[in-house]
């Protein structure tokens, strides 16, 4: 398959009287919508189009993904997050690129949005074990993620961002330049695995056993 020509483009708005950049990447499909691939926060005052440098403000960056599929009469939210560790070796090449999967977080729909919960969920678990910067991927919510990543609104309920934490959007594109497209990939591929596993009951749990608050999950270790 012919790698798609995509296009830096710059978000540039201003939140509770700051000034806001994301950097990002995209391109014009064939019914002329743009499609969004990749946004990440960047510094106003040093910003770099250059993947590996926007990076580089964070110590850790891990992506999640949810699914969710109706079974017996229940719907199942699978979400799938990795850890991403890089070696890049210049010229916008990436010399390994290594995907390390954390457990499986199951829960029971919301009437909203359920990635926020699940995104809340990792980061509640990782935001006070690592003191460096954390980014988090996801591939829901773009046009909120400047709010979201200004604390100007709260991802879920009142939860907002911790201060060493922050969003980055990506799909799930084929991007060979970009490791965080593929580490959504992966996630996304998983969750679906997943789902389909659990509604041939080859994984047997009683939802009852599912705690009822919206961000409550049993977990699954991964066994991939």
């Amino acid at each position: 398959m012919k790698e798609l020509e995509r296009n830096i483009d710059y978000l540039i708005g201003k939140i509770d009287g700051n000034l806001s950049l994301h950097i990002g990447r995209g391109y014009l499909k064939e019914n002329g919508k743009y499609k969004q691939t990749l946004s990440i926060p960047s510094n106003i005052h040093n910003p770099s189009s250059e993947l590996h440098e926007q990076l580089s403000q964070f110590q850790v960056i891990y992506a999640i993904d949810s699914n969710s599929k109706t079974i017996n009469g229940q719907e199942i939210v699978a979400s799938c997050a990795v850890h991403i560790s890089l070696k890049y070796s210049g010229n916008s090449i990436w010399e390994t690129g290594e995907f390390t999967r954390l457990p499986v977080a199951i829960s029971i729909a919301t009437e909203s949005n359920p990635e926020p919960f699940a995104w809340r969920r990792l980061i509640e678990y990782l935001s006070p074990k690592i003191p460096g910067n954390i980014a988090i991927v996801v591939d829901s919510e773009l046009g909120s993620i400047p709010l979201y990543n200004s604390r100007s609104k709260p991802i879920c309920d009142d939860f907002t961002l911790p201060p060493n934490t922050q969003l980055i959007y990506a799909s799930s594109d084929r991007d060979l330049s970009s490791p965080l497209n593929k580490a959504i990939s992966i996630c996304d591929s998983d969750a679906t695995k997943i789902l389909e596993i659990i509604s041939r009951n080859i994984i047997k749990f009683k939802t009852e056993d599912i705690p009822k608050i919206p961000y409550g999950a049993i977990f699954i270790p991964p066994k991939m």
